[in-house]
């Protein structure tokens, strides 16, 4: 399928936020709207990997936006992403702009995304989903508590930092989530142990969420192409079922 894509910029307070759309170019044009998705990038930010990603998810007949995480410090990429992760001093510099994205600056971001897709006549309005990797999981998930009419299918992938003992942990948030929810942990993750994923099992539970807490067979990383711990095996079945997920809550 023909896809179209192009660098866009969503109002914000003082900047725009650089992001990127995709949909299917036959679609558009057609008086259906579509199922719009925010694809929240890992720590790396936006790159070749994650246009694959969107493409494919457009192809599926969905409008993505991936917004560039990093915005407030400069138009992606704000560091080069190729760069392995673990590289100093290209390590410590991510860590510093991860550290920016606090709770208060997320909800700013949740909320001119929001409003940008309100405003779109491509998509169909306050019906959205959103996925998030690593870092961004639990970005998700604060996002559709945030805005539980808007969010209907929420969704990350080995992601980190889902319960981290503070006041404005995402598992204290979950019980506001109405949409459904698609957690794909990975396995023996430093980054999310099993204690985290049972925890926050247990505030889906608690919260009488539609959730699946599902753990891959595989390394932090493993749906990326360009991540060391890259799974093909893994990286298809989530995607299958990532597919499967936003098809059944998304597509009315």
């Amino acid at each position: 399928m023909d896809i179209f894509s192009e660098r866009i910029d969503i109002p914000a307070a003082t900047i725009s936020i650089d992001s990127y759309i995709f949909y299917p170019k036959n679609k558009i044009s057609q008086p259906t709207l579509l199922p719009a998705i925010i694809l929240f990038t890992d720590i790396r930010g936006p790159r070749s990997v994650y246009d694959e990603l969107a493409s494919r998810l457009a192809a599926q007949g969905y409008y993505v936006v991936m917004p560039h995480i990093y915005y407030r410090a400069g138009t992606a990429p704000v560091i080069d992403p190729t760069i392995p992760v673990a590289e100093e001093p290209t390590f410590t510099k991510r860590r510093e702009l991860a550290a920016t994205l606090t709770t208060k600056a997320q909800e700013q971001d949740f909320s001119y995304i929001i409003d940008w897709l309100e405003h779109n006549p491509h998509v169909i309005p306050h019906h959205y989903g959103v996925v998030g990797y690593c870092m961004t999981g639990p970005f998700a998930l604060r996002l559709a508590a945030l805005y539980p009419e808007h969010i209907v299918a929420a969704a990350g992938f080995h992601g980190a930092n889902y319960v981290t003992g503070e006041a404005d942990s995402v598992d204290h948030l979950v019980k506001k989530i109405k949409g459904a929810v698609y957690l794909g942990h990975a396995k023996e993750d430093a980054l999310n142990p099993q204690s985290a994923i049972d925890q926050l099992g247990k505030a889906l539970a608690e919260g009488q969420i539609n959730y699946q807490n599902i753990i891959y067979d595989a390394g932090h990383g493993y749906t990326m192409p360009d991540s060391p711990a890259f799974d093909q095996k893994a990286s298809e079945k989530a995607f299958k079922n990532l597919v499967q997920f936003f098809d059944h809550y998304l597509k009315v």
